[in-house]
């Protein structure tokens, strides 16, 4: 992942700022998350989130919501 971000900084000339990111796996042992995303030097992505300002994984049916 690290070389693939590497690789998108030469090419485009943006740097992508690890410590903005999140990191998040689908059924991935949270042991392994959190030693990837101390590598990476990034946080953990927790559900529900927002992406774009829509809740992602969030409950439809809560009011808040």
């Amino acid at each position: 992942m690290k070389a693939i971000s590497r690789s998108y900084e030469i090419v485009v000339g943006l740097k992508v700022n690890f410590f903005k990111s999140k990191l998040g796996g689908v059924e991935v042992d949270p042991y392994t998350l959190k030693r990837l995303a101390k590598y990476l030097n990034c946080n953990i992505m927790e559900v529900p989130f927002t992406f774009l300002g829509i809740p992602v994984g969030a409950n439809p049916k809560k009011k808040r919501d």
